[in-house]
C-alpha cells in the first residue's frame, strides 16, 4: 500500500463531501479493479470501484488496489462501510 500525496478528488477544492443519494453498488467481474482505503473503510472487505475512487478524494490516506473475482460490490456511498468524506459526489 501507499500514501497519496496529491489530491484525487474531481475539483480539489477541499469542499466538504456530500453523503451520494444512493449507493453505488457496481458489481465486481473479474479483473476489474478495486480500491481499498484503510482510512476510510470500516473493515477490509469494504473497497470502492475504480470510477468511484477516482472521483472521490484520498490525499493523505493509506490507500491500495486488488483485481478482482467475480461478485461483490462497489460500497461508496454506504455509510456503514464507507466514511462520507471518502465517498464521490455522485
Amino acid at each position: 500500500s501507499h500514501y497519496l500525496t496529491k489530491s484525487s478528488g474531481p475539483d480539489g477544492s477541499g469542499q466538504t463531501p456530500t453523503v451520494p443519494t444512493r449507493p453505488c453498488g457496481y458489481v465486481f467481474r473479474r479483473g476489474d479493479i478495486a480500491w481499498n482505503c484503510r482510512t476510510c473503510q470500516s473493515d477490509s472487505t469494504c473497497v470502492l470501484c475504480d470510477a468511484c475512487f477516482r472521483e472521490s478524494d484520498h490525499t493523505g490516506h493509506e490507500v491500495f488496489f486488488h483485481r478482482t473475482s467475480p461478485g461483490g460490490c462497489c460500497d461508496c456511498g454506504d455509510v456503514e462501510a464507507w466514511r462520507v468524506e471518502g465517498c464521490c459526489p455522485k
